[in-house]
């Protein structure tokens, strides 16, 4: 056997042309890939769910699925399903969640500074007492991204549309932008001992296809569980919007108030599917319900308030014809325009709406009475029309009874005699 002297052999420039780049790809081979198998995945699990358990504080994290390092290109932890979890029930599960990491924190332990994630899915119940659990217990926030927002009841998903992305404090300052793939809303928060405070600001966010605010504004607070927004502003089309109100769970609460101020109504009663009205509105609404879920909030709650609306319509009855045709004793479809209308406006928790038109006038006529919605859909009511035949210096009454629904509404005259009457 004739033996290898290594020194000559390594003096070949074309042997060394070879085994350099070979020797880095083998190391780069042995860190990359033979490193991350040797480190065991419960062992894995065990350090990141600690790692989260630091940050999170008094809720539970559990690692319940593949968890994986990847030590390519940008070190990194990946994990199919974590679960942060109260004695109650999970509140967050986070799908698709990928850890940057350094050495350190892979060799020591340290807790990672950020996270990201394709889709969690929230439980509002919880979070909203376990987030102010978390502040109280003065545990350091992270940076965090969502890509994909879910809210969760009852065994329910619900896709809002919305991606987070989390800034923690910086000079006592924190920052989470909400994005609706679209707009931008840009909510500050800090802390003042227990309470979490809040500065929310969009310059635009788009409800619907037909409805945009602009100039959003709010400030708030976060404490025991209890969100309360005050001063909030928006404009939607030439009008604009100001009020404040009070969100609570277990059970889910909420009052407050909304002030209207030349409010274009028309695509917001198409957006809350009861499209009877146009015009621009002033007035105060005010709101209140209780629900022992999230998700019936909304269609539990109550309002109530006055609105005066102007160069208006009912767009959907036509409650001027039977009074200027006095043959005319039926009618369907059709619209009724108005200078002026000022009415009650009532919702109760059975999700009927009821207007009480206290005063509605046309060029030559004047009207008052209820109408009713029900069911999301069906017309019930009561409207007294006058109307001013002028040369006869007389006026008609017609008693007229609606009926139908909100996309045709019924006008019918009741049996009642035409009275004309002298000024």
């Amino acid at each position: 056997m004739i033996p290898i002297n290594f020194r000559i052999f390594w003096k070949n420039q074309r042997i060394r042309r070879f085994f350099i780049p070979l020797a880095w790809i083998i190391a780069f081979g042995f860190i990359t890939i033979i490193i991350p198998k040797l480190i065991p995945k419960k062992e894995l699990k065990n350090l990141t769910a600690n790692w989260f358990a630091k940050i999170f504080g008094n809720p539970v994290t559990t690692i319940t699925s593949a968890t994986s390092l990847s030590l390519l290109l940008t070190p990194k932890i990946h994990i199919d399903l974590v679960q942060f979890k109260t004695q109650e029930k999970s509140f967050i599960q986070a799908k698709d969640v990928y850890i940057p990491i350094s050495l350190s924190e892979l060799l020591f332990g340290n807790t990672f500074e950020s996270f990201t994630a394709k889709k969690a899915t929230i439980n509002p119940d919880i979070f909203l007492r376990t987030l102010n659990r978390i502040k109280t217990d003065n545990t350091e926030l992270l940076s965090f991204k969502i890509d994909q927002l879910v809210l969760n009841a009852a065994n329910k998903s619900y896709n809002i549309g919305l991606s987070l992305d989390v800034k923690p404090l910086t000079m006592g300052i924190g920052q989470v932008r909400i994005s609706n793939g679209k707009d931008i809303l840009i909510l500050k928060v800090s802390h003042a001992g227990k309470t979490l405070l809040l500065n929310l600001k969009a310059s635009k966010w788009q409800l619907s296809k037909s409805i945009v605010l602009t100039d959003i504004f709010a400030n708030g607070r976060l404490i025991g569980g209890q969100l309360e927004l005050d001063r909030i502003t928006a404009t939607s089309q030439n009008g604009y919007i100001r009020g404040a109100l009070r969100i609570s769970s277990n059970p889910w609460n909420i009052s407050g108030s909304l002030t209207l101020n030349k409010f274009p109504v028309d695509n917001w009663l198409k957006w809350i599917e009861i499209p009877i009205l146009t015009g621009t509105a002033n007035g105060t609404l005010y709101i209140s319900g209780t629900a022992d879920d999230w998700t019936n909030i909304a269609p539990k709650a109550s309002i109530f308030g006055q609105l005066t609306i102007h160069s208006g319509t009912f767009s959907c009855m036509d409650l001027i014809t039977p009074v200027q045709n006095l043959n005319v004793k039926h009618t369907v479809g059709g619209q009724t325009n108005f200078n002026h209308l000022r009415m009650g406006v009532e919702r109760n928790s059975n999700g009927e709406w009821i207007f009480n038109v206290a005063e509605m006038n046309g060029k030559d006529w004047n009207g008052k009475g209820a109408i009713r919605i029900s069911d999301s859909i069906l017309l019930d009511g009561i409207v007294d029309m006058n109307f001013d035949r002028g040369n006869l210096n007389s006026t008609d009454k017609v008693h007229l009874l609606i009926s139908g629904t909100v996309a045709t509404g019924q006008v019918n005259v009741s049996k009642r005699s035409l009275v004309p009457t002298s000024d």
